[in-house]
């Protein structure tokens, strides 16, 4: 497909983003994602820096929107990415954004490394979401190796629209209630979309801090921050809780601990992605 035929594409794409977001139906926004690649957010994020583009406004004035954002760590590459590819002014800028990973490239090149960052990113969410729910699937674990049956209903449209109802997974059932899954006997792909996401949102944090932490140093206090300070956002309940609304260098030790078995498990599912990757170049 050509360039400008992408472009038309994509803008479609990100409108209906929009729409979809201003109805507050983010599971359509999800589905409506250009190729599958990005989130909603980041695709809504970077249509309005493409606008702020075209108008030739200042980078710094530009930058600022991606901060506002408040993006979690690593969640520019998206951003990078979609601009990258469809906005006349996107290498410029994101050279801007980037100095020290554009320094000395090409555009191909500095565009190749932008993909493998982006890649790698994903590939370490969707593995550290994936061992997320096997973990906690572990504490529902029998001694005759089934789980206990947690069912819950299901409220992704998309899930259901996709449904054989004349043909039901073993880990689905019809109650009056409506569609429920049994996300205890269910691995974490055969989940529907909204019992993933939060499994998925926390992933996503901790690898966005791992490839983060390969330009900066952070600190322990400074991902547990991060992780606990995100969790926060997606549990607005907490807020009300006397301990888990702390700060992460208040909670218990065993709070913080939590916290940073994730990070860690990120870091060692991306040591072995790169140690894979690495070994299939040789």
């Amino acid at each position: 497909m050509e360039q400008s035929n992408l472009k038309k594409v994509y803008f479609d794409k990100g409108m209906q983003f929009i729409n979809y977001s201003k109805k507050e139906n983010w599971k359509k926004c999800v589905n409506t994602c250009f190729d599958g690649i990005f989130e909603g957010e980041d695709v809504i994020l970077a249509c309005h820096i493409m606008e702020l583009l075209e108008e030739e406004i200042d980078f710094n004035t530009i930058k600022q929107s991606i901060d506002d954002a408040n993006l979690s760590g690593g969640g520019y590459y998206n951003i990078y990415n979609i601009v990258l590819r469809f906005s006349n002014h996107g290498v410029e800028f994101v050279k801007f954004l980037e100095p020290d990973l554009a320094k000395g490239v090409e555009n191909a090149t500095f565009l190749n490394n932008l993909d493998k960052s982006n890649k790698l990113e994903e590939n370490i969410t969707n593995s550290v979401a994936e061992s997320l729910h096997e973990i906690w699937r572990k504490t529902r674990l029998k001694e005759d190796g089934t789980y206990e049956p947690r069912w819950k209903k299901i409220n992704d449209v998309s899930y259901l629209e996709k449904l054989d109802k004349n043909n039901l997974p073993s880990n689905v059932r019809l109650t009056e209630n409506g569609y429920e899954i049994d996300i205890a006997n269910s691995s974490y792909n055969q989940l529907s979309f909204d019992w993933q996401k939060e499994n998925y949102e926390a992933a996503r944090v901790v690898a966005g801090l791992v490839i983060k932490s390969q330009k900066d140093n952070l600190s322990s206090l400074e991902i547990g921050d991060e992780i606990h300070n995100e969790w926060l956002k997606r549990n607005q309940w907490a807020k009300d809780d006397p301990v888990l609304s702390l700060p992460f260098e208040k909670l218990p030790e065993e709070e913080k601990v939590k916290d940073l078995q994730q990070y860690k498990l990120a870091k060692d599912i991306a040591n072995k992605l790169y140690n894979k990757e690495k070994e299939q170049t040789l």
